[in-house]
């Protein structure tokens, strides 16, 4: 006899109230009937079973007092504060623009403080702006030459310091030799 898939998934919502003998005698009858011709709903009723066996051999536990006192009130609280819109804003709105601006500051300070770091020995560092650049001072050409400028700087450091080759690919051939 073949068991339709809607029939075993009835089947398994009642498995729990079976095996807690909350099922009237119509329903108890056909869910052991059930049962006793399909073998995947058996197995589920044994783990359901043998679950109940082991929760019945444990112990109640009493709760305090006022747990129950202290419990609805504890909900009744958070049902009617609902959401703050100021613990959102704390909770997600400011710190990721603050993460953002910390991220900035840091980057910018190694900007303005790189030069110093690997300048070389003896070597004065031109750390003036012109006119021109102030005025386009976010222009990305600027910020390119800027760049550019840094990183020869980086490179020629490597190499009298350090004695390594620069390796960044972005140098030029005449900082390179």
């Amino acid at each position: 006899m073949r068991i339709s898939k809607g029939k075993c998934e009835e089947i398994r919502r009642k498995i729990p109230a079976f095996v807690d003998g909350e099922l009237s005698d119509v329903e108890k009858s056909q869910v052991k009937e059930h049962l006793d011709s399909c073998l995947p709903c058996l197995k589920e009723s044994k783990i359901y079973l043998k679950q109940d066996k082991i929760l019945t051999k444990l112990k109640d536990i009493e709760s305090s007092l006022n747990f129950n006192r202290k419990l609805f009130l504890k909900i009744q609280q958070a049902d009617s504060k609902g959401q703050n819109p100021m613990d959102i804003f704390l909770k997600w709105i400011l710190p990721v623009p603050a993460l953002c601006a910390a991220i900035l500051v840091i980057f910018m300070g190694f900007t303005l403080v790189s030069p110093y770091i690997y300048a070389l020995p003896g070597e004065k560092v031109n750390t003036t702006v012109t006119t021109d650049s102030r005025k386009s001072f976010f222009s990305f050409v600027e910020f390119s030459s800027y760049c550019d400028k840094h990183c020869e700087q980086v490179c020629r450091y490597c190499r009298v310091a350090m004695g390594s080759e620069c390796k960044c690919g972005r140098c030029s051939n005449e900082s390179k030799n």
